[in-house]
């Protein structure tokens, strides 16, 4: 690791430890940190806990290869500071790739805490069953490592802030996160195809008038 690492990692460490003191007491959830294992299933009370962490991580990364692929730690270390407002502004990017029947009707605290949402609407769980987690852009083994002092609960708002410093502090390491080359194919993929749609239909429409239309 070179001098020019080493310095940023511990810039952002320093910005994250300012950081952290604006959100660390959250009266929402008990100050309880426990370890994510690797495991092919989960019981109920593991996933209601784990689940907003990992669903936090998918929406930040997607986040952040759509709005500035180039700057990770950059952006993460912003995300950190949000609003609650802010973060439902940019989780409409999210829901408008992955989850577009949702965009703009489900927001992110009942996205990102299914237990909130239960609640919400009076639904239980089945105690007895297994589950699985539902990851998107990386795996479980890829998420335990970012958080060594285990995972702990907290609203949706504080999840995904936190989420973001530790995200941070993995860029700040690696110069990336372990989602973001999927994030962003999918992104330039979904644009590609929406392009095409385009160019299609102003051929099929210049066709029809017998206008010319050029290319992009």
């Amino acid at each position: 690791m070179n001098k020019k690492s080493i310095v940023m990692i511990v810039a952002v460490v320093l910005c994250i430890l300012v950081a952290q003191s604006a959100f660390a007491y959250d009266t929402t959830r008990s100050n309880v940190y426990l370890p994510l294992e690797v495991k092919e299933e989960y019981t109920l009370d593991e996933a209601l806990w784990f689940n907003p962490t990992i669903y936090a991580i998918d929406v930040l990364q997607f986040i952040q290869a759509y709005l500035d692929p180039e700057n990770p730690v950059d952006f993460y270390l912003a995300a950190a500071e949000y609003t609650d407002e802010q973060i439902e502004e940019n989780f409409i990017i999210y829901q408008a790739f992955i989850e577009p029947e949702y965009a703009g009707y489900v927001n992110f605290e009942y996205s990102c805490d299914v237990e909130a949402y239960a609640d919400s609407v009076n639904y239980h769980f089945d105690p007895d069953v297994p589950y699985v987690f539902s990851i998107l852009f990386e795996e479980v083994a890829d998420v335990a490592p970012m958080f060594p002092r285990g995972i702990g609960r907290a609203n949706a708002y504080n999840t995904f802030r936190r989420c973001a410093l530790q995200l941070a502090i993995y860029a700040a390491k690696n110069g990336t996160t372990p989602g973001f080359q999927i994030c962003y194919d999918i992104i330039q993929e979904t644009l590609a195809y929406y392009e095409q749609q385009f160019d299609e239909a102003m051929a099929a429409e210049a066709e029809a008038t017998g206008t010319v239309v050029e290319s992009n």
